[in-house]
């Protein structure tokens, strides 16, 4: 992972993608063993009627961070998932940048 310059136009703009249609959140998962661990989760949320500007906000959020995302249309909605399982990008975004995890009130 790379971290982003924090006066840059692309996490400027990342962020306000963030803002109006991200959400940043800490899950309890169950493990195959039986124990449970803790998944760090910073995904964007958009409509999969509109393909290319998922595939440039994808594009984007990788580029920026120099990771791989994982993006996925969610059945029997309307909706495309662009998300990311790093808890570093978690910790970058809430501590560095200073996002709120969801909710965001």
């Amino acid at each position: 992972m790379k971290k982003p310059d924090l006066r840059s136009e692309e996490l400027a703009e990342f962020v306000g993608i963030m803002l109006g249609d991200g959400s940043i959140g800490r899950y309890r998962c169950d493990r195959g063993d039986g124990s449970k661990s803790i998944q760090h989760c910073v995904k964007v949320t958009l409509s999969s009627n509109e393909p290319y500007y998922a595939g440039y906000v994808e594009k984007m959020f990788s580029e920026l961070f120099s990771i791989e995302v994982e993006g996925a249309k969610r059945k029997n909605e309307n909706t495309y998932d662009i998300r990311c399982f790093k808890k570093e990008i978690f910790e970058f975004v809430t501590e560095e940048i200073g996002l709120k995890e969801s909710p965001k009130w």
